[in-house]
């Protein structure tokens, strides 16, 4: 422990003690393999319940894609370090929409890439994704700017309630 003396304008003197940090904790081998393993059979279980729909057919061949589209999904957030996990999410979920609602498939996509369908056809397919998303996007935007005008208004002193219903009690 190590103690300072800090003197302030008013000439009072603060003592405060601080601790020495300890060194950060080496992880053992045998608890690396535990997490990689526990991981793994995560993934496993994943995947016998995508191979499970694939292989009965359960629902649509869009419920096949969107499992095979969280699968690695999955795997990828898993892999990647924090700051990154977001975006990739984000995207993700943007892409699951598009396929989802524009019966967007690898297929289309390999079909528009090599030639074989216009490009109107494939904006055609892609169009009610994206419709979807730019409405969600529209309504996330007029929430949050609604909210920040309640904070504001709160901040400013105002005793009033706000109209808005987002501003709680």
């Amino acid at each position: 422990m190590e103690a300072t003396e800090i003197q302030t304008g008013d000439q009072r003197v603060e003592v405060r003690l601080t601790t020495a940090k300890a060194p950060p904790r080496r992880r053992s081998v045998r608890q690396h393999i535990a997490e990689v393993a526990e991981f793994l059979v995560v993934v496993a279980e994943f995947g016998l319940v995508v191979l499970l729909v694939q292989y009965w057919q359960l629902e649509s061949q869009l419920l096949t894609r969107l499992l095979w589209l969280a699968f690695g999904g999955f795997i990828i957030h898993h892999v990647l370090p924090m700051r990154f996990r977001l975006s990739f999410f984000a995207t993700l979920s943007l892409l699951a929409v598009i396929t989802a609602v524009g019966h967007f498939g690898p297929s289309l996509g390999v079909a528009w890439l090599t030639g074989k369908i216009r490009t109107i056809d494939f904006l055609y397919h892609l169009f009610p994704g994206l419709t979807l998303i730019g409405i969600g996007l529209g309504f996330d935007w007029a929430m949050s700017s609604s909210d920040s005008f309640c904070r504001a208004r709160r901040a400013g002193g105002s005793r009033r309630r706000c109209s808005c219903f987002l501003a709680g009690a």
